[in-house]
């Protein structure tokens, strides 16, 4: 498996194929190789959020030093890279951030949220390069010192990291949203929430469920999703805002 290190035309052959969907190389006697490099992207993906992967360490910096460039997206709508994360200058981040906590209260950004030039991926790979500085794994020039320090004054507790992708029932949402209110003090989650993108989607969800129903259409969720009487009630109950200029709401008859 270590032989592509030793093998000078193989060598070569890897910095060809680093783009792979620019080149497509998939005949001659380097198609194994083609097919080894296109299984490179999702491990390297795995390794990042720190999943078992046939990458390492060792090996990931062997591919570097070759040449090779990982395509990273941490979040499949945001398409973009690492290399685009950290383009945007540390000012401005540490400005979004400042802009976050007012809104927010807090700096506990969603990873998946990719407004602001990718906030919550730039916040994911900045957790991930801090855990690796704690754990021994990295070096930090006196450059990422001073930013690491700045982010800590700020409140920043680097903790964003990717979670297994679930499915939440409506009862998890629900739940969700009543400790975002407990945290917030109010009760109108707003459609592109920074702190949980997941929780702003369904808030939105339930506020277009209930209009269809005002309005007499069919709901466009699935059987066991849509909006109920029973699930009206209990969002009333809880003190759901359905709209920030009213939240006084009837169940249609």
């Amino acid at each position: 498996q270590e032989r592509w290190v030793a093998n000078p035309s193989i060598r070569l052959s890897v910095k060809l194929t680093h783009r792979i969907h620019e080149y497509k190389l998939s005949c001659c006697r380097f198609s194994f190789l083609f097919r080894w490099v296109k299984k490179l992207y999702p491990a390297y993906r795995a390794y990042q959020n720190g999943k078992e992967t046939t990458l390492n360490k060792d090996r990931i910096k062997k591919l570097l030093d070759l040449g090779f460039e990982f395509d990273v997206v941490s979040n499949a709508k945001a398409n973009t890279n690492l290399h685009a994360l950290f383009e945007v200058p540390f000012e401005r981040r540490l400005d979004q951030l400042k802009k976050c906590k007012e809104e927010l209260g807090h700096l506990q950004i969603d990873y998946r949220y990719n407004k602001m030039n990718n906030l919550g991926g730039w916040a994911l790979e900045i957790s991930k390069q801090y855990k690796d500085w704690q754990e021994g794994n990295k070096e930090l020039s006196p450059l990422e010192e001073d930013h690491f320090n700045q982010l800590s004054a700020l409140g920043f507790e680097f903790n964003v990291f990717a979670q297994p992708r679930s499915k939440r029932s409506w009862e998890e949402n629900f739940d969700a949203f009543l400790e975002f209110r407990t945290k917030n003090g109010h009760s109108y989650v707003p459609p592109k929430y920074k702190g949980d993108v997941r929780l702003g989607k369904w808030a939105d969800t339930q506020r277009d469920e209930y209009k269809l129903q005002c309005e007499g259409k069919p709901s466009r969720l699935s059987s066991g999703t849509y909006m109920t009487k029973e699930k009206f009630d209990k969002l009333q109950n809880a003190g759901f805002v359905w709209k920030p200029e009213n939240s006084q709401r009837v169940w249609p008859e």
